[in-house]
């Protein structure tokens, strides 16, 4: 439904969007500061099941590249982190919620403790990284760009493939 398209880019893109705006006028007036955007490993290659959830943080992924090159000249650090699956209490209600290709699609990377992603991004911003990922799978897709998402598509395609003959 289009209502969840829209709930969607409120909540994950709009909610960044507000976070940056209330900061920044004083960032740009000190000249220094960081930003740090929270996207996904979703942000990264269109996964199966995360129809809405992906554009989003595609949004988040796209607001921070032009953050940094409006204003990395003016002295900010902005960075956008890819967390792959998190293990948290809204991971777990959306695996109840899941297709059975949506489970395969993204059974690749195995799900990290929230506190792992946590301090995985905090290493990131202290090594000022403008990439910040929990996980060599989700490193590589930010990485390598379109050859290796080509890889990942296709591993992913033949995984859904699968399941979709099963059910």
């Amino acid at each position: 439904e289009l209502d969840v398209f829209r709930a969607q880019m409120d909540l994950i893109y709009f909610g960044t969007l507000h976070a940056i705006r209330e900061v920044l006028p004083a960032m740009l007036t000190r000249g220094s500061g960081g930003l740090v955007g929270v996207s996904s490993g979703a942000a990264l290659i269109g996964v199966f099941g995360y129809g809405a959830y992906a554009p989003a943080k595609f949004a988040v992924r796209g607001r921070m590249e032009t953050l940094r090159a409006e204003y990395g000249h003016r002295g900010l650090y902005v960075a956008c982190a890819f967390p792959g699956d998190t293990l948290t209490p809204g991971f777990e209600n959306e695996n109840r919620l899941k297709p059975p290709e949506c489970a395969a699609a993204s059974g690749g990377i195995a799900p990290k403790p929230a506190d792992e992603v946590a301090a995985a991004i905090v290493s990131g911003i202290e090594k000022e990284r403008k990439i910040i990922t929990a996980d060599r799978t989700t490193a590589a897709l930010a990485k390598g760009g379109a050859p290796v998402a080509a890889i990942a598509e296709r591993q992913m395609l033949a995984q859904v493939r699968k399941v979709s003959r099963r059910t």
